[in-house]
């Protein structure tokens, strides 16, 4: 059995397989609050959003790329971890692997939407005008 969870706004997420006979949530999974912080999964998600719905035109091929690329590694993940909790017949050790593939499974998809943050951050800034005059005498 899998539960698939999305954070953020869904359609701009991916949705991450976790196996419920877990006994450990990951951090940033439960961590959150309604303002903004780093650590909380929900607030990795969004902020990649957000920074898309800037441009949609410009920044929406690199959400993209991001959900396919991380989609393509949450499956192969999955099925790495299903093909060995049914080879594990010992109950306290298929809990650890469970445990162990649910804190892989949201480790990459936070990472891969943190390394898609801090390109959108970069880019946008190089988009900025500037908004003040230097000094001369600098």
């Amino acid at each position: 059995m899998i539960h698939w969870l999305a954070m953020g706004v869904t359609a701009q997420s991916v949705y991450v397989p976790f196996y419920p006979q877990g006994t450990k949530v990951p951090y940033t999974w439960k961590n959150g609050k309604e303002t903004y912080t780093q650590n909380s999964a929900y607030w990795v998600f969004k902020l990649a959003g957000v920074l898309v719905d800037r441009d949609r035109s410009k920044y929406g091929s690199a959400l993209s790329n991001t959900q396919s690329a991380t989609n393509a590694k949450l499956l192969q993940l999955r099925h790495q971890y299903d093909e060995k909790l049914k080879q594990e017949t010992d109950l306290a050790k298929q809990v650890d692997l469970v445990n162990e593939a649910n804190s892989k499974l949201a480790k990459t998809a936070t990472d891969a939407y943190q390394k898609l943050t801090a390109k959108l951050i970069t880019e946008q800034t190089g988009d900025s005008p500037l908004r003040f005059k230097m000094d001369p005498n600098l």
